[in-house]
């Protein structure tokens, strides 16, 4: 790490390590897991699996953080616009992002 998540020293002299150490695991990336997604990236989480079976479409684009109109004209899965802006705040991040439903999912992966 290159010290851009220091603000959590509040937390202690670890804190840094541990969130980048912190495996977080995103079902839905809409309205609510796409800002869970943005503010744990800028927190230093380093590891996520974000599962959304959908794509963008226009009437998600004012609640899907990181969504543009170009994610809607095309039909982006959510989980690429996700794994966008997670690895745009932290480029350190690990990101599994899976299209499939989380039941499906879940079972076929090695992520937790």
């Amino acid at each position: 790490m290159d010290g851009q998540f220091s603000r959590q020293s509040f937390l202690g002299p670890l804190s840094e390590e541990i969130f980048a150490n912190i495996r977080a695991g995103i079902v839905g990336l809409g309205g609510g897991g796409s800002h869970i997604a943005q503010q744990l990236a800028h927190i230093g989480v380093g590891h996520f699996a974000i599962l959304d079976p959908d794509v963008m479409e226009f009437p998600n684009l004012n609640r899907t953080v990181g969504a543009t109109h170009e994610d809607a004209l095309k039909g982006t899965p959510k989980v690429r616009v996700a794994e966008r802006l997670i690895r745009g705040v932290n480029p350190y991040a690990e990101v599994w992002p899976l299209r499939a439903p989380w039941q499906e999912e879940l079972k076929n992966t090695t992520f937790m």
